[in-house]
């Protein structure tokens, strides 16, 4: 299966203290920073601006681990890699390296069996994978090496996940009632037996009908950010309950509030005859970076800043991936684009890498160019080294991950 993703653009990051942001100053009373984000020409990063290292992670495709649609990648404390994929509702585990390790459960109508999953979610105090259930309105449990241990029914059909601690699940989901789609956040004991309490998220959100729109949820390090989508507000759900942290403004390019009271037919042509409109997808916070993807005409967008020092900010049409074979010998295959973030654990972040096969004319021509600029017989061989393992991962049949470990 060959995986392509649209063309990326990383955008320039700043931070702002303002206390208003244009067009959406109503929505970010009580949140503890506005990230502003402008929108400006791209140009080309280079990883070692912000990455301490980078290293690619070819997932080994068997005929038990063909992978069609990678949705969600969580990194377990052993640093085995769990892949989601919602195509085919199948969950594998691969190791540090890519190597094919077993399935998580199975699809069928057996009792330790699923039929189509919705979301998945890592708890790290027990070692175990929680995948909900779509049809059947069940949590199942299972370990590392894909036993199944238990399940519990729950009231929900469909929605995101989240471990909050040793003792508690945080899940968004919605429910239609008269008419009127109402988000909300539940928090409940681990098991999913008992509801603690129940949150309804106020952001405003397109008229419902003809579309379902599903909360964001990630993690890191042990905090759960949400946010509904196509919002610009960031919250931080915990067992106490839900508290707003970033509002994410890209000025006057951001999606104005009125468009939310329009049905979500109408939103979406609103936002196909206004290419300029950007929107956040994912965001993360670690101690020293913001990480944003955006989505500016439907393409996945980047945007990098430091929170420390000198605050400085990254962006690029490409990322130029300078830290793999010799950087004399620019290898055009090694820029990635659309960087888009599946997984993020302590200080790596994980990414889909889009990788298409190198035609063999294209790379005998460059062999050549690296002979006619190096002289030196060992130097030629190392550098050809790297470039033929790449070669290699270039030719994986399973998507390629890009692990980039942070300043």
């Amino acid at each position: 299966m060959r995986f392509f993703f649209p063309f990326v653009v990383l955008l320039v990051l700043t931070v702002s203290c303002k206390n208003a942001v244009q067009s959406n100053s109503s929505a970010i009373d009580g949140i503890r920073e506005v990230i502003e984000i402008p929108i400006m020409k791209d140009t080309v990063v280079l990883c070692s601006d912000f990455c301490s290292r980078v290293g690619y992670i070819p997932l080994e495709a068997t005929e038990q681990s063909l992978i069609g649609d990678l949705t969600k990648v969580v990194v377990a404390s052993d640093g085995s890699i769990i892949t989601f994929d919602t195509s085919n509702s199948l969950l594998l585990r691969f190791g540090p390296d890519g190597r094919f390790l077993n399935r998580i459960g199975s699809v069928g109508r057996m009792d330790n069996e699923y039929i189509r999953l919705t979301d998945i979610a890592y708890n790290p105090y027990s070692d175990e994978i929680i995948a909900w259930d779509n049809p059947t309105h069940t949590l199942m449990y299972y370990d590392l090496e894909g036993n199944f241990l238990r399940k519990s029914e729950i009231e929900w059909w469909t929605g995101r996940i989240s471990v909050l601690d040793a003792s508690h699940l945080g899940m968004s989901v919605y429910e239609n009632k008269d008419g009127n789609t109402i988000y909300k956040y539940v928090i409940a004991t681990y098991d999913g037996n008992e509801i603690i309490s129940e949150i309804q998220d106020n952001e405003p959100i397109p008229d419902m009908r003809g579309a379902f729109l599903f909360p964001y949820v990630y993690e890191y390090n042990g905090r759960t950010f949400c946010k509904s989508e196509y919002s610009s507000l960031v919250s931080e759900l915990t067992v106490e309950g839900l508290s707003p942290v970033y509002y994410i403004s890209y000025s006057n390019k951001t999606i104005p509030l009125r468009w939310y009271e329009l049905t979500y037919d109408s939103f979406d042509r609103k936002l196909r005859h206004n290419p300029d409109i950007v929107y956040t997808s994912t965001f993360f916070e670690t101690p020293n970076y913001y990480l944003v993807n955006t989505i500016k005409e439907k393409f996945f967008c980047l945007s990098v800043l430091e929170r420390n020092g000198s605050k400085r900010s990254f962006h690029s049409g490409y990322m130029f991936n300078d830290m793999y074979g010799d950087k004399n010998v620019p290898f055009q295959w090694s820029n990635f684009a659309s960087p888009k973030m599946l997984s993020i654990r302590g200080d790596s972040v994980y990414f889909q890498h889009a990788v298409e096969p190198i035609p063999d004319d294209e790379y005998a021509e460059f062999r050549q160019r690296i002979y006619n600029k190096v002289t030196d017989p060992e130097e030629q061989n190392l550098i050809l080294s790297k470039w033929e393992e790449y070669y290699k991962i270039c030719q994986n049949d399973n998507p390629v991950l890009l692990k980039c470990t942070l300043k």
